[in-house]
């Protein structure tokens, strides 16, 4: 018997001998691959390869399974067999699905996810020649909606999931600002996913229902590398501004004193001799013809990225470091505008010897400085400028003089020369980002499967403003100088420090190989303090730019604090059947100091359920013969909550304080005033959502797809009582209280792709469609005598731009003004616009306005996209664009009277022999016609829907050729690559970009880019 044990115990003693094992992951070329995962399926231990395509697994039961896995390749389970070297050759698979992906609080499985999330791959996102992340994310990827508005410093464009507002930003687990995400170096970014649904989202709580945005950074891998890369890239306009000259606009002019000379009785305002002169411009300075938009504007503005990256270390000690430079320039000719940031990144990761606990310190940030010019005409500064210049461009007539003679700066209202002048004065911000972050990841190695988790996060944001409102001095046509302007200066700085702390235990367990158990509870909590300081002085009588320069008597300061805190714990159970079945719950009982104690905290859940049909025994017949590789059917419902709109201490009994408020005897006394009256009822809004999806690959996997119906419910809005605005009274508005609103939110998503490989080229081409439609089932913003008009209401409608007149053309004739409904007005005649008589009263009144167009918001996103390599070529297309969305012609591009004639477009007008014209008569007064042509109407509404070419690269990898032996270089790739090539849209047809800052022309216009970058590594 004791000879019996001894073999006994030997047998399993030999069987659970740990080993080591190591190993090299290749291709089918024999190329290692980095970053392919290798699991010990029986630990659950994993490591990822490095660039060298190498791995090391500890502590291996000899007798235990491998997992390798790497995103399109088929994944692997290779059994140990006591082998301490195991090297793996992987086989290419034409699949998207089944990848790692980043989720609220942790990873998993793309096709372990009942949940919709979408991702998009970090080289789609560093690949666009942009200057945010935020412009490098239209079109890639289904639910996710990107807006731009305009071009030029700081006009990133706005990001909406499924037609919602800002979303959540989650950057390496901790909750951050939006600015930090969107001015993150594009380099630095691992992973991109968005999360959509309430499975995905609830676990953030009261602040997920706009949906969440996370992001990973990257970190270390393999051997040493070190990588460079610089990008020259020059922008501009898309559809630049082209004004009519001197001679066209006077020609015009005349055309219009003609029209109404019967009228007016005066003769042509030009002569034949001005205009001679205005065409030859013989007479320059007294007949000028002055092009604003080419004196002001140069043609292209440069642009420069550099960034330097290093990496290297094993899974148990790597570092990640990298420094990028960004230069933003502008098309403004004295370069008085632009923007200069620099991003750093370091982060380290040490396992401690066999414990399994990994520690994570990493800092980041950037330095940011951006100038525009300041002054009496242009005071916005630097959020202001663009406005004030560009409307000054527009406006400024061209028979007006921006220089004289002497090429001295002339006094003209509004020249914007003396808006960019570097002789005027200047707006200057910087802007300090600092984050430290530790984490802590403890997988204990006495409990299989279960990690503990802990995030410590310090960041602090310092920022300032000088504001030097300098004019340039201007000169009269024979050089004598006008007056001084006013000179002023101003000084803020603010800072903000938060602290965010986090605690995560995890437990992710399969039994009897078919019973899978995924749990996590954690809380987490953050607290923000800040404050700023602002001082000022005007009535300088020396251009000293410094504060002690400036008269004392003119002082001014201000300063405020704020705090605001947050906590919250969380808690989700997921089980898993045979690789089958999946069902699970998550929830997030939260807390938030923006709201009265009694109403802090609220509870937010979620529901999951997903069926793996192509893991059913009767489904094994479709992949077999490879018609359906793949499905699954996926269903959640949840609820989470929104905070937009609701201020800070809002729960609060308020009091305004004046320092200047009341005189006596003489002298300044400060007073208070009492503020809004609290709300009861402030807390969140409720928002729950229902999705269900399906998602599936086919033909042998080549062919993939999501499809994502969504709908949503948001409740809990304030609002007056009965939605009627009550006399006050205690000489003070009454406070809001809930009301019974309900907004209602559906649509649908989804993306389709195919992935392939021809010979030596492989190749992939993709899109993505999202399209949603919103209304106010009950609109708590509506008063009931607004709700009786069916015509004009909110309440119950859909997708609508406002309520305004509908046209039927121009009048064409004398009979067409007699006979047809017209507004209370004298002096209509043919050429004018015709409006509906839509009551069929035989008048045209207020009553008689409907609602007109299509939301300014586009409700269908889509984008196209191709990919292929060859050899050391490779190949990026993406095409972007919305559905029907409509704007209003602004007043300077319809030509109304205050400005005329401006633009090219404008010699289109109506006249008896151009009846079918793009403008209706000119006037010389708006009143003469009791403004009939420029009434709110569908008439100025044009679609801005468009279709763009949004990007494209073309690339080579010469070390797939010359430096193919090079034994320093390990990439030397040259890339062409281009943005906003061309757009096909009807708002250019009146000479806007479709995504237009202004549809006056007050804006920056939209940019197109062309890029060459080189990228090097060693």
């Amino acid at each position: 018997m004791l000879t019996i044990a001894f073999v006994l115990l030997s047998i399993i003693t030999s069987a659970q001998t740990k080993i080591n094992v190591s190993g090299i992951v290749r291709d089918g070329k024999n190329v290692p691959l980095p970053e392919a995962v290798v699991t010990d399926k029986e630990s659950g231990n994993s490591v990822s390869t490095g660039s060298d395509g190498k791995f090391k697994l500890t502590n291996v039961n000899s007798n235990s399974q491998i997992e390798i896995s790497y995103v399109g390749f088929e994944t692997q389970v290779l059994p140990v067999s006591n082998k301490a070297t195991i090297n793996v050759t992987m086989h290419e698979k034409s699949t998207g699905l089944d990848e790692v992906v980043v989720v609220a609080f942790g990873k998993s499985n793309s096709k372990k996810l009942s949940s919709s999330v979408s991702t998009i791959k970090a080289e789609d996102i560093a690949i666009a020649p942009v200057t945010s992340i935020t412009q490098s994310l239209a079109g890639r990827a289904p639910g996710l909606i990107v807006t731009q508005s305009g071009g030029g410093i700081n006009a990133n464009g706005s990001v909406s999931i499924r037609g919602g507002g800002t979303p959540l930003i989650v950057i390496n687990g901790i909750v951050s600002k939006y600015s930090d995400y969107d001015l993150l170096n594009p380099d630095d970014i691992a992973t991109f996913s968005i999360l959509k649904d309430a499975a995905s989202t609830a676990m953030y709580g009261a602040r997920a229902g706009d949906g969440v945005i996370v992001v990973t950074t990257k970190k270390g891998k393999g051997k040493a590398n070190i990588k460079f890369s610089t990008d020259f890239m020059m922008t501009q306009p898309t559809f630049p501004l082209d004004k009519l000259s001197s001679y066209e606009k006077a020609t015009l002019e005349n055309e219009l004193k003609a029209m109404y000379k019967n009228q007016t009785g005066s003769g042509p305002r030009w002569t034949d001799a001005e205009l001679e002169k205005y065409r030859t411009g013989s007479d320059p300075y007294k007949y000028p013809n002055t092009q604003w938009e080419d004196i002001a504007l140069k043609e292209m503005a440069p642009q420069y990225r550099y960034n330097l990256s290093m990496d290297g270390g094993s899974e148990e000690n790597n570092y990640y470091a990298s420094f990028g430079v960004l230069n933003i320039g502008t098309i403004f000719r004295d370069n008085t505008n632009s923007q200069k940031r620099y991003n750093f990144n370091l982060r380290t990761s040490s396992t401690i010897g066999n414990t399994g606990l990994t520690v994570t310190p990493a800092i980041n940030g950037y330095i940011e400085n951006t100038e525009a010019p300041l002054n009496q005409s242009a005071s916005g500064g630097i959020d202001g400028y663009y406005g004030a210049v560009f409307s000054h461009i527009v406006n400024r007539l061209p028979y007006q003089l921006g220089e004289n003679q002497n090429g001295q700066l002339y006094a003209q209202n509004d020249n914007p020369l003396v808006d960019m002048s570097p002789l005027g004065g200047y707006h200057k911000r910087y802007n300090q980002r600092m984050v430290g972050q530790v984490d802590l990841d403890w997988k204990l190695p006495w409990v299989k499967g279960l990690t503990m988790n802990a995030i410590a996060n310090y960041s602090t944001l310092t920022s300032g403003n000088k504001m030097w409102n300098q004019t340039a001095p201007v000169y009269d046509l024979n050089g004598a100088k006008g007056p001084n302007q006013p000179m002023s200066l101003s000084k803020s700085k603010a800072q903000e420090q938060s602290w965010s702390v986090q605690y995560l235990v995890n437990y992710d367990k399969t039994f009897a190989e078919k019973h899978n158990v995924k749990a996590t509870v954690g809380y987490e909590a953050s607290y923000i303090w800040g404050d700023n300081l602002s001082g000022s002085r005007d009535g300088y009588i020396l251009p000293i730019d410094q504060m002690g320069s400036g008269p004392a008597s003119t002082q001014k300061n201000s300063a405020t604090e704020y705090e605001e805190g947050r906590a919250g714990i969380i808690a989700s159970l997921g089980y898993e059947f045979n690789n089958k079945y999946q069902l699970g719950a998550s929830m997030r009982h939260d807390g938030s100091d923006y709201f009265a104690e009694g109403k802090r905290w609220g509870n937010f859940y979620s529901t999951w359920v997903g069926w793996t049909v192509s893991n059913e025994k009767f489904f094994d017949y479709l992949k077999s013969n490879d018609i359906l590789d793949y499905f699954k059917i996926r269903a959640t419902y949840g609820e989470t909550g929104k905070n937009s709109g609701i201020g800070r201490y809002a729960y609060m009994q308020s009091y305004g304080y004046n320092a200047e408020g009341i005189v006596i005897d003489g002298k300044l006394y400060p007073t208070f005033s009492e503020g809004a009256l609290p709300s009861p009822d402030i807390s969140w809004f409720t928002q729950t959502t229902t999705n269900i999806g399906f998602d599936f690959e086919t033909l042998k996997n080549r062919l993939r797809g999501s499809f994502d119906y969504f709908y949503m419910e948001t409740t809990g809005f304030l609002a007056s009582p009965s939605n009627i605005g009550f006399t006050d009274p205690l000489g003070i508005a009454l406070p809001t209280v809930l009301s019974d609103g309900e907004q209602r939110r559906e649509g649908y998503d989804f993306s389709l792709s195919w992935r392939d490989k021809v010979g030596e080229v492989n190749y992939e081409v993709g899109g993505n469609y999202t399209h949603y439609d919103q209304i106010n089932s009950v609109n708590w913003q509506e008063a009931t005598t607004a709700l009786k008009n069916p015509y004009t209401r909110s309440t119950q409608q859909m997708g609508y731009w406002g309520v305004g007149y509908t046209n039927s053309g121009y009048y064409q004739n004398s009979q067409d003004v007699m006979n047809n409904p017209r507004m209370n007005v004298s002096n209509l005649v043919p050429g004018d616009i015709i409006y509906k008589d839509f009551n069929g009263d035989g008048k045209i009144d207020g009553n008689d306005q409907t609602r007109i167009g299509k939301s300014g918001s586009p409700r269908g996103n889509y984008g196209i996209n191709g990919k292929a390599s060859y050899k050391g070529f490779s190949f990026d297309i993406l095409f972007q664009g919305s559905t029907r969305r409509d704007i209003s012609i602004g007043t300077t591009y319809q030509g109304q009277p205050a400005y005329g004639f401006v633009i090219d477009e404008h010699k289109d007008y109506w006249r008896p022999d151009n009846t079918d014209a793009q403008f209706p008569r000119p006037q010389g007064d708006a009143l003469l016609n009791g403004g009939n042509n420029y009434q709110t109407s569908d008439f100025w509404l044009i679609n801005a829907g468009y279709f763009r070419l949004k990007n494209l690269a073309v690339g080579y990898d010469f070390k797939n050729s010359i430096l193919k032996n090079d034994k320093v270089l390990s990439l030397c790739k040259l890339t062409f690559s281009g943005n906003n090539l061309f757009t096909i849209s009807d708002a250019t047809k009146w000479g806007l970009d479709p995504e237009t800052a202004s549809s006056t022309g007050w804006g920056y216009p939209v940019s197109r880019t062309y890029s060459l970058s080189l990228n090097i590594g060693f």
